[in-house]
């Protein structure tokens, strides 16, 4: 009995032993610095150029006319509605592009230009220049990391990155840390913006005005409102398909609507040059609590008033006297500055080389140990948020279906309330599939049918296909209908469209 225990003692601590060199060599196979996670890129940037500056200066097209003028080259932008326009603004001006998002891939002859969603940057691949856009989203609690990645990164000799004053202070402190020469041009915006003396009750907002609402509910309340007072009114919030969010501007720009009413998706890149914006609300829920406005938040989307080119001046106010008192309080406000630490999530070969070195299959321990790994870095963020570890770890408990190259990619897919659900459900359908009780996800079997066109939750059904899309492009043996999706998507598209008063 003494003889087991004895036994027994020794091989935990060989064990111990075992584990504890094994962390040792995986953290001496990383580099010291984070930076150095995409040595492609260290070999390959030689130049940083950032214009900086609000909403409505030129920040975007400054960068865009460089890369056009580039030999090749990459455009990079938080939105997929983005990457769409800059597509067709490049080939607008004569350069062949192609689109790279999340979902679709369009592929053009001779092209050697892509206007893709930031998380598609291409950190292998050498090209000439890459475009950053709104890189104060860096800061961002859930999308962060495809910034730090894009900046530090890309392989292109010339990053050009566009930000909001705010995140100044963080592009130098990245330029010195990757130890990469950094010019920055400032812009001023091209137009006046000015504070109205008094608030603009809602139902007397002039035509040209854009009124900011902070959720759906709200949208459509007021848009009901205005439209029973003869208004023609246009709308745009975060759970609408991109294709309805520009439908829904080209009305504006063709005339048919003369008010648009948005919620703060509105705030990037969507073209809608209205003469003025009015806040209707001074506070908005964040995802935890209500909380009154940030001046950066009520900065960005005041300053979609007075378009260049069309309007001479932009103007913003309150709906009341209390929303009135915080915005402006809020436009003369000091922004909080973007820092450091940064977030970084370790790439596919980062997380195999600690699944191989410390002989796990365990998607949680890969991610934490390779965050850990790297933790000594002052600059990178020592933690991954919960959300992630979260859905890894209930990705782990499907384990061995699907295999750790699976889950990671998994771990990536575009959740949303509204589909999270349907998501781990598909996944438990696969699941099943290996025992011979189910099969690998058709439109048939994982979606709601064709009938739902008939219904109001079109937005829902689109939002569900968009997830089937991304996920037929990275799994097509578990979601083997991408053609099917991609025309029925089409539809739905079609048939909210022809629902829009």
């Amino acid at each position: 009995m003494e003889h087991d225990t004895i036994q027994h003692a020794a091989g935990i601590t060989k064990l111990r032993k075992t584990t504890r060199t094994a962390y040792t060599e995986f953290q001496e196979s990383l580099p010291a610095y984070a930076k150095d996670l995409w040595p492609e890129a260290r070999r390959t940037q030689e130049q940083w150029e950032a214009w900086i500056g609000p909403t409505n200066s030129g920040k975007t097209h400054s960068a865009l006319r460089d890369l056009s003028r580039a030999t090749s080259g990459r455009y990079l932008g938080p939105l997929r509605i983005l990457a769409h326009e800059v597509q067709e603004k490049l080939e607008t001006q004569g350069t062949i592009t192609n689109l790279l998002t999340g979902e679709e891939t369009v592929t053009r002859q001779h092209a050697l230009h892509t206007s893709a969603t930031v998380e598609m940057a291409e950190t292998e691949a050498m090209h000439d220049v890459a475009v950053v856009d709104e890189a104060q989203m860096i800061d961002d609690n859930f999308r962060g990391s495809a910034w730090t990645r894009a900046i530090l990164g890309s392989a292109a000799k010339r990053i050009l990155i566009c930000a909001a004053p705010n995140a100044e202070a963080a592009i130098e402190q990245l330029a010195e840390y990757a130890n990469i020469p950094l010019t920055i041009h400032h812009v001023e915006r091209k137009t006046p913006l000015k504070m109205r003396d008094k608030p603009i009750p809602l139902h007397k907002a002039p035509s040209g005005t854009l009124l900011i609402a902070f959720s759906r509910h709200k949208v459509l309340e007021i848009a009901e409102d205005l439209r029973a007072r003869g208004r023609r009114v246009a709308m745009i919030y975060g759970s609408m398909p991109p294709e309805i969010r520009r439908h829904e501007s080209q009305r504006f720009l063709s005339g048919n609507a003369d008010i648009v009413i948005a919620t703060d998706a509105v705030g990037m890149g969507i073209n809608i040059p209205v003469e003025g914006v009015i806040f209707t609300a001074a506070s908005k829920f964040d995802g935890n609590w209500t909380r009154l406005l940030h001046p950066e938040e009520v900065k960005q989307l005041a300053g979609r008033a007075g378009r260049f080119g069309l309007h001479e001046s932009g103007w913003v106010c309150g709906a009341d006297d209390h929303i009135h008192a915080h915005v402006v309080k809020m436009m003369t406000g000091k922004t909080v500055p973007v820092a450091a630490p940064f977030a970084v999530l370790p790439d596919w070969r980062i997380i195999e080389r600690a699944s191989t070195i410390l002989r796990t299959k365990s998607l949680v321990s890969c991610l934490s140990e390779s965050i850990h790994a790297i933790s000594q870095d002052p600059i990178i963020r020592k933690n991954i948020n919960a959300p992630v570890l979260e859905i890894s770890a209930r990705l782990d408990s499907f384990h061995p279906v699907f295999d750790l190259h699976t889950r990671y990619i998994l771990s990536k897919a575009p959740l949303s309330k509204g589909t999270e659900d349907l998501f781990w459900s598909w996944l438990t359908n696969i699941w099943l599939s290996t025992k011979g009780e189910g099969t690998a996800i058709r439109m048939s079997s994982g979606l709601t049918t064709m009938k739902r066109l008939e219904t109001s939750r079109l937005e829902e059904y689109a939002a569900e296909i968009t997830l089937y899309r991304w996920l037929a492009a990275r799994l097509p043996h578990w979601f083997p209908d991408a053609e099917s999706a991609t025309d029925e998507y089409k539809q739905v598209i079609e048939a909210a469209k022809r629902k829009i008063k």
